[in-house]
């Protein structure tokens, strides 16, 4: 049905949500017959909002994913870990001023589910090997006072070991000669990007601290006994 212009009019129903309203409700549209847009303010700043919810979501996508602690939507995680950033600190913090509570609760708690927590020590260990092995290098860099700077995208296993060139298999309960491990190649430098190598366990025993001069030497001498 055609819509019919009243003039001197003081109300007009909007062509978006269908509801009568006064004529400040509408924006100023110099263009229409009452001086006034067809679609009342309120729809208008809806659909505009929707517009560039939609804009911004095509030029920038929502990276952000749900902490599971605080359940909030988070951008600042870590690389590799479960929690926000901000839940960390927390925890940081409360740890630092109750170090001895929670090193008991935690002592006692590790006792009464040993079996437990070495099964999902062993589960998580097969699923995700490069964060068991970046855990495992940053507490050896700590204690042995290295430095250390690495990520865990840092850290890619091979299939063959580069030393040796035998198969590198995660995934042991036990370190084995061929299971996968971390390298510092100057051992001096400690544990940065560009200073470690993946290699297997058999080459990281070989070559332990010794600098490739040396391992040279013991080579030789070892090819001179062999062969009489």
């Amino acid at each position: 049905m055609k819509r019919v212009k009243i003039p001197g009019a003081t109300e007009k129903d909007c062509t978006k949500c269908g509801v009568v309203k006064s004529l400040q409700e509408y924006a100023v549209n110099k263009k229409t017959k009452d001086g006034r847009a067809s679609s009342c303010k309120q729809c208008y700043n809806e659909q505009a909002q929707e517009r560039r919810s939609k804009r911004k979501e095509a030029v920038e996508p929502d990276t952000r994913r749900q902490c599971p602690l605080c359940g909030r939507k988070q951008t600042t995680f870590t690389d590799g870990l479960v929690s926000c950033d901000m839940c960390r600190e927390s925890r940081r913090v409360y740890y630092a001023n109750n170090k001895e509570k929670v090193q008991k609760i935690n002592k006692v708690w590790s006792s009464e589910h040993r079996q437990e927590l070495n099964t999902y020590r062993y589960d998580y260990g097969k699923k995700h090997k490069e964060r068991e092995m970046f855990n495992q290098v940053k507490s050896r860099a700590k204690r042995q006072g290295k430095p250390f700077r690495l990520m865990v995208s840092d850290i890619v296993i091979p299939e063959i070991c580069p030393a040796l060139g035998i198969p590198l298999i995660p995934g042991k309960k036990k370190l084995q000669p061929n299971s996968p491990s971390i390298d510092a190649i100057i051992p001096e430098l400690g544990y940065i990007p560009g200073n470690i190598a993946i290699i297997s366990m058999r080459a990281n025993s070989i070559k332990q601290n010794a600098t490739h001069q040396e391992i040279r030497k013991v080579a030789d001498w070892l090819e001179s006994v062999v062969a009489g």
